[in-house]
């Protein structure tokens, strides 16, 4: 597909009045736009400062905006794909965001169905349409180990492009769930046995060498 396509798909799953309050609240807010990496097969998702339109960084908070700058930017500009979130150690916040958790029909996997009622918290559907996003309350200690080839989880440094496409029958708040995150992390980060690997998918995160200017997912 091409970029244009991607975005239009993407726009399409975006239902934003669905974001729970106290994201919306936190100006910690950048626009995505899907751009083409020549060093990569797939497009990557690039942050935009929604007041200059130039790039966002995860580490420099001038680059954020509120939730209605970015939204607005976003309703404006249809070359953006959607509006994203940067995750910090103030806010508090972790998302878990589980590839390949939905198939074609719009069915959960068992993974996913499991995954959402444990941690019985706002959970919404990808940008993708193929991956689930699990939002908590608790963060992540710091320096462990959050991603591996099927889940990834994030509390810093990384900001998380969102749809507010909610899974039916998930809370419409996020939950505190510091004990469950712990259990998710020992669960699947200590586990030995290998991990599926997730089928391709239409574009990629930007990856390590980007990710220190842009923290992506």
């Amino acid at each position: 597909m091409t970029i244009q396509e991607l975005t239009t798909q993407a726009r399409a799953r975006c239902a934003f009045d669905n974001i729970p309050g106290e994201l919306k609240d936190i100006p910690n807010w950048v626009v995505v736009r899907l751009d083409e990496d020549p060093a990569r097969p797939k497009p990557v998702k690039t942050p935009i400062d929604a007041t200059t339109r130039r790039l966002a960084k995860v580490n420099d908070p001038r680059t954020w905006a509120s939730f209605a700058a970015a939204r607005r930017l976003w309703e404006l500009v249809h070359s953006y794909a959607t509006i994203g979130f940067v995750l910090t150690d103030d806010v508090g916040l972790s998302c878990i965001d589980l590839d390949n958790a939905i198939d074609e029909a719009g069915n959960l996997s068992a993974e996913a169905r499991a995954m959402v009622a444990a941690l019985a918290s706002w959970a919404e559907v990808s940008m993708s349409g193929r991956g689930l996003h699990v939002w908590v309350r608790g963060p992540m200690p710091k320096e462990s180990r959050c991603r591996n080839d099927a889940i990834e989880v994030y509390s810093r440094s990384r900001y998380i492009a969102l749809t507010g496409a909610t899974i039916p029958g998930s809370p419409s708040c996020i939950e505190s769930r510091q004990t469950e995150l712990e259990a998710l992390h020992r669960r699947v980060f200590t586990d030995a046995e290998p991990k599926p690997v997730p089928k391709p998918q239409d574009w990629v995160d930007a990856g390590p060498d980007c990710a220190a200017a842009f923290g992506d997912k």
